[in-house]
């Protein structure tokens, strides 16, 4: 979480953040733009796990009505598959936002330095006109100032690299979410197919359910 608790028991924002507020809450809400990143996605649809998904289907009298188990026995896998890669997808997505986070903090610090370093080099100006030994001392200064911004300006392109890198994991993995999802939405349109053939209304709810779900997840981040 970006507040977090400092050794005064009072929480500040990230890593870099003063440590004023009294409360986790009250960071949170002083801080909406960046918290509301940080929300939980929606819990997964139904109460029921995938294993008694697939015991309520094997249970289910389909042998009398002449749809073939291995179909239904097919979605169960599939379903199971499908929470796998949610759960998957979702800690990619805590990676990426970690990333975006610190290469956020970073650009910070690094605009802080930058002030910093240019206050410098103005001040060094002045110290021109003044005195040779002050001259000196501004140009220490000014040395120290630059080591501190280049450091920063370093580690905020390294974070930017990692940020990318995370970037391209989650796109690579959104696609194959939607090739996934093409594959699952093909296996209930035809198990549902055969059922309407024979007359059988089959429970395919929780499986679009599902669908819907994870698309929905995929669907967030572009």
């Amino acid at each position: 979480m970006p507040c977090k608790k400092c050794k005064d028991n009072k929480y500040k924002y990230g890593n870099t953040g003063e440590c004023k507020y009294a409360t986790k809450e009250e960071c949170e809400k002083a801080n909406p733009k960046k918290y509301n990143k940080m929300k939980k996605y929606p819990s997964p649809i139904g109460k029921k796990t995938y294993e008694e998904y697939a015991k309520e289907l094997k249970e289910y009298n389909l042998s009398s009505q002449r749809i073939d188990l291995k179909d239904m026995k097919t979605l169960a896998k599939l379903a199971k598959e499908a929470d796998k890669l949610d759960s998957k997808f979702r800690k990619l997505l805590d990676k990426e936002m970690d990333a975006q986070f610190a290469y956020e903090d970073q650009q910070e610090l690094t605009k802080e330095g930058k002030k910093e370093y240019d206050n410098s080099l103005n001040n060094i100006t002045d110290v021109k006109k003044q005195n040779e030994k002050r001259l000196e001392e501004a140009a220490k200064k000014s040395e120290k100032s630059y080591k501190i911004y280049s450091a920063s300006a370093k580690k905020e392109e390294n974070l930017k690299e990692k940020l990318q890198k995370e970037q391209q994991i989650v796109l690579a993995e959104k696609g194959n979410i939607q090739s996934f999802l093409l594959d699952f939405r093909s296996a209930v349109s035809q198990v549902e197919s055969a059922g309407k053939a024979l007359g059988v209304d089959v429970p395919v709810d929780k499986f679009r359910n599902q669908i819907n779900k994870l698309d929905a997840l995929q669907l967030r981040y572009k």
